[in-house]
């Protein structure tokens, strides 16, 4: 379902769920003061960031940041 969703909110709730999955890896989120919300499908918005994050920490597997930059 399409409605109004708060991305940057989106993204740092993913960002914090996937952080608590590694101990190799930071996850920094970089919004650039986005604020307003985007007509989407939470749902598969969360499913594509989950994977991007998810992906990130499986092939970066000597550690390091990950960022996830919101512009």
């Amino acid at each position: 379902d399409v409605a109004p969703v708060d991305v940057a909110g989106l993204v740092r709730e993913v960002a914090e769920r996937l952080q608590m999955t590694t101990s190799a890896h930071t996850i920094a989120v970089e919004s650039d003061g986005v604020t307003d919300p985007l007509l989407a499908d939470r749902d598969h918005l969360e499913q594509l960031l989950d994977n991007l994050v998810t992906n990130a920490i499986k092939f970066s597997p000597a550690g390091g940041t990950i960022r996830v930059s919101l512009r």
